[in-house]
């Protein structure tokens, strides 16, 4: 439930792409790696491959989660004994078999997924030389809202880059034995919590880079921030801790409402002449648009054909027309997903 709370999710719930299905598996993936760790049955490992395995087919991306992985494997050798697990094995080639119709598209399509991966036709081309590290940072300030993403820098300070001394969940111990399986958990969700935030803060001093590819990283962030809430501080660090996580819930519950009520926002701090609209009505008009130019082309041009720009507006026009005719995308900046399918 908390997730849904981030302001990115609150907002971005309005609409459908294919990083929900990343998301979702993501998430999936997350939840049955924990279990594994916790609790080492093979259930828990079958659903975590089938789980990345779909996510994949969702979006490249989950390519991610994978090293996530590794990285965990690299700093907990304790773990290492899961390469004697026969289950591991079984559950990889059940992974790669619901990637492989992925697979065998790209072999007979000169690859192009993967093309279009080494050349990053969405983050400004193979050509493109830039940055926008600035707007990455503050896209992700605004997106996890800024005090859970003072937060999460304070955390993983303390107990990343100084050492883990304690872990609050249900109990509060120190760690003093490295194969406690809770603490084998926080070192994955440590891994995964920050695999994207740290490759594509890279990535955006090199390329346009948007705050939104993070977001699969979410839900283990939130999880630590959970996990390492201190119900009863004992010194002014964890009273920090304490503060930055809950007073960061409120926060986002404030940026919720002001996306959905910003003119009542303004009015109250009395910013009349501030100029800003709700966010939802630009997903108004739509419809109205479309039946105006179907109504446009059957008076006047009835044998023509509706042609849109972006593939976005291409759907949205489909979806509107009374007909749900297929309509063409002249998008000729980048090759997209009706392009790759061979659709003319």
């Amino acid at each position: 439930g908390l997730f849904l709370f981030i302001p990115a999710f609150f907002s971005g719930s309005l609409v459908i792409m294919h990083d929900t299905v990343l998301i979702l598996f993501w998430t999936v993936a997350l939840f049955f790696s924990l279990r594994f760790i916790l609790r080492k049955d093979n259930f828990s490992l079958y659903m975590t491959f089938i789980s990345l395995g779909l996510g994949f087919l969702g979006k490249h991306t989950m390519v991610f989660f994978a090293i996530s992985l590794i990285f965990w494997l690299i700093i907990s050798p304790k773990e290492l004994n899961l390469f004697k697990n026969k289950h591991f094995y079984i559950s990889f080639l059940i992974a790669f078999a619901i990637i492989s119709p992925m697979i065998y598209w790209n072999i007979w399509h000169n690859w192009d997924n993967i093309d279009a991966i080494l050349n990053l036709r969405s983050a400004g081309g193979a050509e493109y030389e830039g940055s926008n590290v600035k707007s990455f940072i503050a896209g992700q300030i605004l997106t996890i809202s800024p005090l859970w993403f003072i937060a999460v820098l304070f955390l993983a300070l303390k107990y990343f880059y100084f050492g883990i001394r304690s872990i609050q969940s249900r109990r509060t111990f120190t760690i003093v034995n490295s194969a406690d399986p809770f603490v084998s958990a926080y070192k994955f969700l440590t891994s995964d919590a920050l695999i994207l935030p740290i490759f594509f803060l890279y990535l955006s001093s090199k390329k346009m880079v948007q705050a939104n590819w993070t977001f699969p990283s979410y839900p283990a962030i939130l999880i630590l921030l959970v996990c390492l809430y201190p119900e009863k501080p004992e010194n002014r660090n964890e009273k920090i801790q304490k503060y930055l996580i809950l007073y960061g819930f409120i926060f986002a519950l404030v940026i919720d409402l002001f996306s959905l009520f910003p003119n009542t926002f303004i009015k109250i701090a009395k910013f009349s002449n501030l100029p800003l609209s709700n966010p939802i009505e630009r997903y108004k008009g739509y419809k109205e648009a479309v039946m105006e130019i179907n109504n446009l082309k059957n008076e006047k041009h009835p044998q023509s054909a509706l042609v849109a720009n972006r593939y976005q507006d291409a759907s949205i026009a489909s979806w509107y027309s009374p007909e749900k005719p297929f309509i063409t995308s002249l998008n000729i900046l980048q090759k997209n997903q009706v392009e790759l399918f061979g659709i003319n």
